[in-house]
């Protein structure tokens, strides 16, 4: 009688790649299907080692199989139940609670693997059952992958940028200036920093009128977050036709990435000799790789990297060191955008510089000074005062950035600081009755526009900004839009709700 073929054993590699399949699919809205490429490399080969250096071991592929899908199955789990255990952000061995806690999981995976040695039957059956479970599970999750991005692909279709901008009269066009885009992510208008976080940021913002900016003071971002807010600015609209053609209940914000690399700002000026120098940014949609120039970009742990990894024992492991060192590349891209602003000046004029800097934004890894080292990694201990910290650091690094800039300028420049959004303690992502507008969509609009007689309306929004640029230096005749805010939630960002008085509120008062 032919000797039954005993099953392919696939379940270890399925084990290693589900987590970050789950992981992706859970928030895919966030990003793009190349971030699954370096983590899946990574858990598929470190499966086939490990299954090959037990089987090894204990001379049993099906036994050494059973044993590494264990593992990873133990590995990935670490990180979810110890925050759902331990109520807090991951910490080392120091603190007694988490050495308790690694001691008993290290329990249960000897345990697990203790009883797999010892079974001498079964291993063929649970080894076909688990190649079932896993390969059930991992095909639901590529298919919910595989059906997501079919969708992303026809909202890019359905998603046609708008008309062209004709200039009305391009003879009237002087020296097309050098134009940098400084985007400050998160950074609170000044009544929201005077009332909120009880902060007197006057000093600044004359600095910036010193030197002659005109700082707008009830200036409004047109959204609430980023990719929203960016999108809208750099294609000096509204989106609601974007809106209307991804649908209000997606949560792609793939569509924004694509509509901020090819903005309609850009495509005109690219014609006019201009060439894009973009600064490495730590927020996918807003990193233009794609950019005539690219600086900064230096190999670091995505933000997907950091919370798949953040699911593993590594961090508890590795010591706290190890968790603040994943954000030492953060606080190397900051100080690296405001250091190198300066060196642009240098290239060959026109040039449009995009500098999206994250700070004051969280995390908070700068004191008023700059990186504090050694600092523990604090997780909203003291929200307000780390983020007033943060700001401080910020304005003193603009001003350096905005006098060498200047001192270095050679050529016509414009200059224009602006936030994307305000700052989140009073933002409930859930609820627009919840959330503080004022708070979230107070944005710093600073414009340095050289060349006569400015007047900006009070409260300006951010869509406006490159309409004014393109009016006073490209002979355009574009009409301002309604200076208006929307509030949307995280789950349905396109879902827009109008919040313009609440943001403004309170700005009138200084």
């Amino acid at each position: 009688m032919a000797e039954l073929k005993r099953p392919v054993i696939v379940h270890p590699f399925l084990f290693a790649i589900l987590p970050i399949l789950f992981l992706y699919s859970h928030n895919a809205g966030e990003l793009y299907l190349s971030q699954l490429a370096a983590p899946l490399l990574v858990a598929g080969l470190s499966s086939l080692l490990l299954w090959w250096a037990l089987s090894l071991i204990f001379r049993d592929r099906r036994r050494a199989a059973l044993l590494s899908s264990l593992f990873w199955v133990w590995f990935f789990s670490f990180g979810h139940l110890h925050r759902l255990v331990m109520r807090s952000p991951a910490a080392d061995l120091a603190a007694p609670k988490t050495a308790i806690f690694v001691a008993i999981y290290w329990t249960l995976l000897l345990i697990g693997a203790g009883f797999l040695i010892v079974q001498r039957r079964g291993a063929t059956g649970l080894s076909s059952m688990l190649n079932i479970a896993a390969g059930v599970v991992v095909a639901w999750h590529a298919l919910t992958i595989g059906g997501y991005e079919f969708k992303r692909v026809l909202a890019y279709q359905r998603l046609r940028q708008a008309g062209r901008i004709n200039l009305i009269d391009p003879a009237r066009a002087g020296v097309c200036p050098n134009i940098y885009y400084i985007i400050l992510d998160g950074y609170g208008r000044a009544d929201v920093l005077r009332d909120i976080y009880h902060y007197d940021n006057r000093p600044f913002l004359q600095y910036l009128t010193r030197k002659g900016f005109h700082v707008v003071p009830q200036a409004q971002a047109g959204y609430c977050q980023t990719a929203l807010s960016l999108a809208a600015g750099l294609n000096m609209e509204y989106l609601d036709r974007v809106a209307a053609r991804v649908g209000v209940s997606s949560n792609d914000l793939a569509p924004l990435a694509k509509m901020i690399e090819h903005n309609r700002l850009f495509k005109l000026l690219r014609p006019r000799g201009y060439r894009i120098v973009a600064f490495s940014s730590e927020y996918a949609p807003l990193d233009l790789r794609s950019a005539d120039i690219y600086l900064g970009g230096r190999s670091r742990l995505t933000e997907f990297q950091r919370v798949t990894l953040a699911t593993t024992p590594l961090p508890v492991l590795l010591g706290a060191g190890a968790l603040e060192s994943n954000y030492q590349p953060h606080a190397q891209a900051v100080l690296y955008t405001f250091e190198h602003l300066a060196d642009t000046t240098r290239l060959k004029p026109p040039v449009f510089v995009f500098a999206h800097i994250m700070c004051p934004h969280p995390p908070f890894v700068f004191g008023p000074d700059g990186p504090d080292t050694p600092r523990e990694l604090r997780f909203r201990k003291d929200e307000l005062r780390e983020y007033v910290e943060q700001v401080q650091f910020v304005n003193r690094q603009t001003q350096r950035a905005v006098d060498a800039l200047l001192a270095a300028a050679r050529w016509p420049t414009v200059i224009i600081i602006q936030s994307d959004h305000g700052p989140s303690s009073r933002t409930d992502w859930f609820s627009v009755e919840r959330t503080d507008a004022r708070e979230r969509l107070g944005a710093l609009v600073a414009c340095y526009l050289p060349g006569g007689d400015l007047r900006l309306d009070d409260d300006l929004s951010s869509v406006n900004l490159f309409r004014i640029v393109l009016n006073r230096y490209f002979g355009a005749n574009l009409p301002l839009l309604p200076n208006d805010s929307y509030y949307s939630t995280s789950g349905q960002p396109y879902r827009f709700v109008r919040v313009t008085d609440d943001a403004v509120a309170g700005a009138r008062k200084q």
